[in-house]
């Protein structure tokens, strides 16, 4: 039969054990869940950048907000009087 200090030995050896197993689980977790964020965000990015290269290719001159071409819905669209410049970037 083991000694008092036999199975107190044990009993802390599995405590340890079991803790270093929970750490390496949840780590593991973690950098699962940290990569995949990760993705996700530079999905969201090249998206963003996507749509705004779109805008960009459809919308090459930037005019002012007051400009009359944003008139509509309330008045017709008229012609642009802001004299928008093309775009430094397009």
């Amino acid at each position: 039969m083991p000694s008092g200090e036999a199975i107190l030995l044990l009993i802390v050896a599995f405590i340890c054990i079991y803790f270093i197993a929970l750490n390496v689980i949840w780590f593991a977790v973690w950098v699962f869940f940290k990569r995949e964020w990760k993705r996700s965000m530079r999905e969201r990015e090249l998206n963003s950048l996507r749509e705004e290269e779109d805008y960009r290719m459809k919308n090459p001159y930037s005019h002012f907000s007051d400009c009359a071409v944003h008139n509509e819905p309330a008045y017709p669209a008229g012609e642009c009087d802001c004299g928008a410049l093309p775009r430094k970037d397009s």
